[in-house]
């Protein structure tokens, strides 16, 4: 299971990744809060080492993810692409 307390210290999207393939709801939940905030700041950047992965991540929380979830995701792929 991965440190959720390291989740919300992220400054790179590379830093996110093995959050974004957690299969640990809670993980999931913590991220995507902390993935919110990140990506709200727009001095961060959308630069990641394997962004194709990530995104692949990302797509998988909405095969299971809340509506709210789902739509925000939708957006932030769409923002990244």
């Amino acid at each position: 299971m991965a440190d959720i307390s390291s989740i919300t210290k992220n400054k790179t999207l590379d830093e996110f990744y093995s959050n974004v393939l957690s299969k640990e709801p809670s993980v999931r939940l913590e991220c995507f809060s902390a993935l919110e905030n990140y990506l709200s700041d727009v001095n961060n950047s959308i630069n990641c080492e394997d962004l194709t992965g990530f995104i692949n991540g990302l797509l998988k929380w909405i095969e299971g993810s809340n509506y709210r979830v789902k739509i925000y995701l939708s957006i932030i792929i769409m923002f990244i692409y």
